[in-house]
């Protein structure tokens, strides 16, 4: 008996083939996150909280604490200090990043009215 047939006998004639198993966990997070996100715009009300309503939030900024969403200069930080461009093309100046353009916390930024 070699191994792969000892491997598809442990998983039994059940067991879906990897990318079958991939697409399934890709559509099951997309049809999960497309209802998260239908249920949040709906608005709905746990007592005198409402889920989905944002007129009642007045936040001054977004912290982000340090995450790869909000700078990518870790290899910066693990290595040495990267040279230009350090957002000197896509904002005019030095920003003091380590990337040359908008991240994922920028854009969140800038959907919600916040200023980049």
């Amino acid at each position: 008996m070699d191994c792969i047939n000892l491997g598809k006998r442990w998983r039994g004639p059940w067991a879906l083939p990897k990318p079958v198993e991939a697409v399934a966990v890709v559509v099951f997070l997309a049809v999960g996150f497309s209802a998260f996100v239908a249920i949040g715009r709906r608005g709905r009300t746990l007592g005198q909280i409402t889920f989905g309503d944002s007129t009642h939030c007045d936040f001054p900024a977004i912290f982000n604490f340090g995450d790869s969403n909000s700078d990518t200069g870790g290899r910066s930080a693990a290595f040495h200090r990267l040279l230009s461009p350090n957002g000197d093309t896509f904002f005019g100046k030095p920003s003091g990043r380590f990337c040359d353009g908008l991240v994922l916390v920028d854009f969140i930024g800038d959907y919600s009215h916040f200023p980049i």
